[in-house]
């Protein structure tokens, strides 16, 4: 695949995430937003928009270190799948071990895990199909190379 669909790809996945962070992520949003409007617990009496553009740069930054690191990553969970059993297990057993209580802590575990599990899962799977792509166009440039020989 051209490296420049690859960059359009992810610049408008990039793109289609950052506008959708408030809905997408809707309680960790409005928990940092609550965090910059009213660092004292008391109000400040206005709303100010710069404060949402904090957040979204926050969770952008943090969900671009995930996603690369699971992009990047694949091939050696490929090659090692006791890593990424091991890794699937430790969010498994971490989302479990925190919402078995039916409280505002397990609710709080899934609003923190969610977005680390968008991005990983999402890197994981732009890699698999650019591969993927990439597999499919080499078989289909071999099948032709038999065809004609």
């Amino acid at each position: 695949m051209k490296k420049s669909i690859v960059i359009t790809c992810h610049l408008l996945f990039w793109i289609f995430t950052y506008l959708s962070i408030p809905w997408i992520f809707y309680f960790l949003y409005f928990r940092i937003c609550l965090i910059f409007q009213y660092p004292d617990r008391h109000p400040r009496g206005k709303y100010l928009i710069e404060d949402d553009y904090r957040v979204s740069l926050i969770i952008i930054l943090s969900g671009i270190c995930v996603f690369y690191a699971s992009y990047f990553s694949l091939k050696f969970f490929v090659k090692r799948s006791f890593f990424f059993f091991l890794n699937l297990a430790c969010y498994l057993i971490y989302t479990l071990v925190f919402s078995l209580h039916a409280d505002l802590f397990s609710l709080s575990v899934a609003v923190n895990l969610g977005p680390i599990l968008y991005f990983n899962v999402f890197g994981f799977f732009f890699k698999a199909g650019m591969e993927w792509y990439e597999n499919r166009k080499l078989k289909l440039e071999l099948e032709k190379d038999r065809t004609t020989s």
